[in-house]
C-alpha cells in the first residue's frame, strides 16, 4: 500500500512543511542560514544531517539522541548514496534533468532487481515550491528514508541553484 505526503516550500522560507492526505502537518525541514546542517523531523522522529568535507561530500545522520543512524556519500553529477547504521544501502537516483522527480532505491545485495521504495515529485509556481513524496514500500526505517531521500533532492537542488548563481553573477560583471 502506497503513502504518500505533500510538502511545500515557501518563497524565502528555509522551512518546508510536510502534510499528510488530511492537511495536517507531520514534518518540518529545517535549512540553517549560514550552516550547513539541516535538521528534520518525522512522525515525531527527529534528525540531524551534518553535512562535511570539500570536494567527496559527507553527511552524517544522527537521531535526537546523537547516535548516527546513517551516512550519505553525495557524489558528482547528481549521485549519491546511503547507509544505515544497520548496513543497508540506498541509492538515490534523479528521474529527469530537470529535478522535477527522483527515487530512492533499495540497493538489496546479489540482485539487480532493487525495488524502488519512495519517489519524489516537484513542481514549482514562481518561487514556491511543492510536491508529493510516495511511500511505495513501508520499511521499519521509514521516517529516516523519507527524510534523507528528500534531503538528498534539495541538497542537489540547492547546489545547482548556488552554481546559477555564481555563473550569473560572473556573466554579469
Amino acid at each position: 500500500m502506497t503513502k504518500s505526503l505533500n510538502w511545500t516550500r515557501k518563497a524565502f522560507n528555509r522551512h518546508i512543511e510536510f502534510k499528510d492526505d488530511n492537511g495536517n502537518i507531520v514534518s518540518t525541514i529545517t535549512f540553517k542560514l549560514f550552516e550547513r546542517d539541516v535538521e528534520a523531523e518525522l512522525n515525531g522522529k527527529k534528525f540531524r544531517f551534518d553535512v562535511y568535507g570539500f570536494i567527496n561530500k559527507e553527511v552524517t545522520v544522527t537521531d535526537e539522541t546523537n547516535r548516527e543512524v546513517a551516512k550519505i556519500n553525495l557524489g558528482f553529477r547528481g549521485k549519491a548514496e546511503a547507509q544505515l547504521a544497520n548496513g543497508e544501502k540506498y541509492v538515490w537516483k534523479r528521474a529527469d534533468f530537470f529535478m522535477s522527480e527522483w527515487q530512492l532505491i533499495h540497493d538489496l545485495p546479489l540482485t539487480d532487481n532493487d525495488p524502488v521504495i519512495i519517489n519524489y515529485d516537484r513542481n514549482r509556481n514562481f518561487l514556491n515550491q511543492e510536491g508529493k513524496i510516495s511511500i511505495i514500500e513501508q520499511e521499519e526505517n521509514a521516517e529516516l528514508l523519507t527524510l534523507t531521500g528528500f534531503f538528498i533532492g534539495f541538497y542537489f537542488l540547492r547546489r545547482r541553484g548556488k552554481a546559477a548563481a555564481i555563473g550569473l553573477g560572473v556573466a554579469m560583471s
